[in-house]
C-alpha cells in the first residue's frame, strides 16, 4: 500500500485545482503584447479492416481541444530558462482552448498539455506533468502535448496550436471461450512509465502497473492506454475466479506507438494455446502484424 501513497496525494492535489488559474506571474516591466493561442488536438482514428489482428489508420483528424480533453495547461519560459507563466483551464470555462497572455518582446518556449479531469501540473517542484487516472494504482488516460518556440517583436500574436496525442492504445482479444467461473481479468504493463516530463517531451519513471479491466462479457475486448512508446514492454494477462488465478500469460517485447492501437490476440484457456499475435498497422509500417512466440 505504501507505494500507492504518492498517487493518493496527487489525487488530492488535482481534486483541489482551480477551473482557470494563472500562477508564477511576475508583473512585466515595459511594453507587453497580447498573445492568444487557440488550442486544438490531432489524433488518428482507427478503422478495422476485418482481419483478426489488423487495423488501418485514417488520416489525421484535427478538432477543438474540447473534443479530446477536459483539462489544458500552458507553461512558458523566457530565453534565459526562467519560468514566466503557468495557466491552467478546465472545460467548464466558456473559452476553453483559448489561452491569452501578455508578454514583452523576446523569445519564449511554450509548452501545452491537455488531458482529462485528473491531470495537473507540479511545476512548483519539478518539471513533471502528472497525468493519470483515478485507479490505485492509476493508469494513463488520453494525453496531448506540444512544444513551440515563440518570438515576439513589435506586434500582438494570434496563433493556432495543434497538440498531438502522446499515448498508444492496447486492445486485448481473447480468442477462446472464457469460463463462466472467471470473475475478473487484469493486464499488467511491465516496464510502463508513470510520469511525463514536459521539458523533455517524454514519459519517465518506470513502474509495473496491474489494471483490472472489467468483468468478461460478450464481445469482451478491453482496451488500455499506454504511456511508454519509447521501448518495448511486457504485457501479463491474469484471469481470476473465486479461488485465485486460473490462467495467466505474458507477452514479451511488445512495442507500442503513440496514437496507434496495438492489438494482442490469442488463447488463454485451451490446452493448445498457440502463438499470441501482436498486430499493428499504420502508414509508417506496412507490415500488418508481428507474431511473438513465447
Amino acid at each position: 500500500m505504501k507505494r500507492y501513497i504518492p498517487f493518493i496525494i496527487l489525487l488530492f492535489l488535482c481534486l483541489t485545482g482551480c477551473k482557470n488559474d494563472k500562477q508564477n506571474t511576475p508583473s512585466p516591466s515595459g511594453k507587453t503584447y497580447k498573445i492568444v493561442f487557440n488550442a486544438s488536438s490531432s489524433s488518428q482514428s482507427i478503422n478495422s479492416t476485418g482481419a483478426k489482428v489488423v487495423n488501418s489508420l485514417k488520416t489525421n483528424a484535427v478538432g477543438p481541444v474540447s473534443s479530446s480533453a477536459k483539462r489544458l495547461y500552458y507553461i512558458v519560459y523566457d530565453s534565459s530558462g526562467k519560468l514566466v507563466h503557468e495557466i491552467g483551464q478546465d472545460s467548464t470555462v466558456s473559452d476553453f482552448g483559448r489561452i491569452a497572455d501578455d508578454l514583452p518582446a523576446g523569445t519564449y518556449t511554450c509548452y501545452f498539455g491537455a488531458g482529462q479531469n485528473y491531470f495537473y501540473s507540479t511545476i512548483a517542484s519539478s518539471t513533471f506533468l502528472n497525468y493519470r487516472g483515478l485507479g490505485i494504482p492509476p493508469t494513463w488516460e488520453d494525453w496531448f502535448y506540444k512544444k513551440i518556440t515563440l518570438t515576439i517583436t513589435d506586434s500582438n500574436i494570434n496563433q493556432d496550436v495543434v497538440l498531438e496525442r502522446m499515448v498508444g492504445q492496447l486492445q486485448l482479444n481473447i480468442e477462446d471461450a472464457i469460463p463462466a467461473s472467471v470473475l475478473s481479468i487484469s493486464i499488467t504493463t511491465i516496464g510502463e512509465l508513470a510520469f511525463y516530463d514536459y521539458l523533455q517531451g517524454a514519459f519517465t519513471h518506470s513502474q509495473d502497473i496491474e489494471t483490472f479491466v472489467g468483468i468478461p462479457t460478450a464481445n469482451y475486448k478491453p482496451t488500455l492506454l499506454i504511456g511508454n512508446t519509447a521501448t518495448p514492454i511486457s504485457i501479463k494477462i491474469t484471469c481470476y475466479d473465486s479461488k485465485g488465478v486460473v490462467a495467466q500469460r505474458t507477452i514479451s517485447n511488445v512495442q507500442f506507438t503513440k496514437n496507434v492501437k496495438t492489438i494482442l490476440s490469442g488463447k488463454l484457456f485451451t490446452a493448445s494455446k498457440g502463438d499470441f499475435a501482436v498486430g499493428v498497422n499504420d502508414t509508417f509500417d506496412p507490415t500488418p502484424f508481428v507474431t511473438v512466440k513465447f
